[in-house]
């Protein structure tokens, strides 16, 4: 056997050559755990174009979608011949009041939260709908 020439050197005193490796340690994981994604752009790209939808357009504030002027007078119109018809504005749920009682339930939580127009909210209440 022969003998390596110079000073033997031990593992912990070799120079690392190659890049440390790419596992995280439990400080490192912990501190990447609590990051969040980076935010979307506000604004698309250019030369970016989206098709525009051909309904009217629906302002979204929140999780709450008030209705433009067109929706919200049929949905009104459908309010009020159910009134007519049945004496009051209680929608049941079923299958044939499904759209009108999902508008109603809206218009509800929007007067609840203060962004129903005062001029529907008055239309509404003298129809006799309850808020």
């Amino acid at each position: 056997t022969s003998k390596p020439s110079g000073p033997v050197k031990s593992a912990s005193m070799v120079e690392r050559t190659t890049p440390p490796t790419t596992a995280m340690n439990n400080t490192e994981k912990e501190n990447n755990s609590s990051s969040k994604a980076p935010p979307l752009p506000s604004q698309p790209k250019k030369g970016v174009s989206f098709s525009t939808n051909a309904k009217a357009p629906m302002v979204r504030k929140s999780s709450l979608v008030i209705d433009d002027e067109t929706t919200w007078t049929m949905q009104y119109e459908e309010l009020k011949a159910y009134q007519a018809e049945h004496g009051n504005c209680d929608i049941p749920f079923g299958k044939e009041t499904g759209s009108l009682r999902s508008w109603t339930e809206r218009q509800k939580r929007l007067h609840a939260s203060s962004r129903l127009d005062a001029e529907r909210t008055e239309k509404m209440t003298e129809l006799g709908f309850s808020f």
